[in-house]
């Protein structure tokens, strides 16, 4: 058991430093962003992302029952975009391919995507400990926000997704207080978003959508995904947070 682990965090390890080579450049150009414009931070950031991708790879290509959670989940389908890259990384790292298979998407119940996604958390926690990843992906388990609608219309890329029926939440408070977000968008652009804490998320959504439809967009702080139908200040979003604006994506 103890060589396993070790092996584990050898290829992810290893698989982590060509994924930064490979892929650093097209997750800062989603962001508006290059290797000379990027700061500190902003690197940080893309790093954490692809290590807990490459750990992600590590662990799916001695399992294919595991399935990431959500912010994992949409790099992965970001770097497959890049079909040589990816396959050098796969073939490099782990010997061969790891396929992404839609049909799961369509045959798996929500409960048996939930329970591959608890899965590879404790797979993940066994190998590399119960870091701020692992965390979030609890939290985010726990409270329900690592499900996706099983009604979405699919292509290979996004999908139209139902709207979030709005639950009963808590009353905004009468005068919230500005809130600036960092807004990275999939489509590459960068904002900075003002907006008082008792603004809906849906309404940012809209803004940032131009009044169209947003049910085929997803925000996501912290690698959690929120529901849209939250203020700010319900979602515990505070000022200089960042948020992630993607299309839903077919996939468990």
């Amino acid at each position: 058991k103890m060589a396993d682990k070790l092996k584990k965090e050898k290829d992810a390890a290893f698989a982590y430093v060509r994924s930064i080579e490979l892929f650093r450049p097209l997750l800062l150009k989603q962001q508006g962003l290059s290797l000379d414009t990027a700061t500190a931070k902003n690197a940080l950031a893309i790093e954490q992302r692809l290590l807990r991708l490459s750990r992600f790879l590590t662990l799916r290509s001695a399992n294919a029952e595991l399935s990431p959670p959500l912010d994992v989940d949409a790099d992965w389908h970001t770097v497959l975009l890049c079909t040589d890259d990816y396959q050098d990384l796969c073939r490099s790292c782990f010997g061969g391919m790891i396929q992404h298979n839609l049909k799961d998407a369509f045959e798996l119940s929500e409960q048996q995507k939930t329970a591959r996604r608890e899965r590879f958390i404790k797979a993940y926690v066994d190998i590399f400990g119960f870091d701020d990843h692992a965390r979030e992906w609890r939290r985010s388990q726990a409270h329900g926000t690592g499900k996706r609608n099983s009604t979405a219309a699919s292509s290979s890329q996004s999908s139209v997704v139902n709207a979030p029926t709005r639950k009963k939440i808590p009353s905004a408070p009468s005068n919230g207080k500005k809130v600036t977000l960092h807004v990275y968008c999939s489509d590459g652009r960068y904002l900075d978003v003002q907006a008082p804490s008792t603004c809906y998320l849906e309404k940012i959504l809209r803004t940032l959508n131009k009044g169209e439809d947003t049910r085929s967009l997803r925000v996501v702080h912290d690698g959690v995904c929120l529901q849209t139908n939250l203020t700010l200040a319900q979602a515990e979003l505070e000022d200089g947070d960042s948020l992630y604006v993607r299309a839903a994506q077919v996939g468990c």
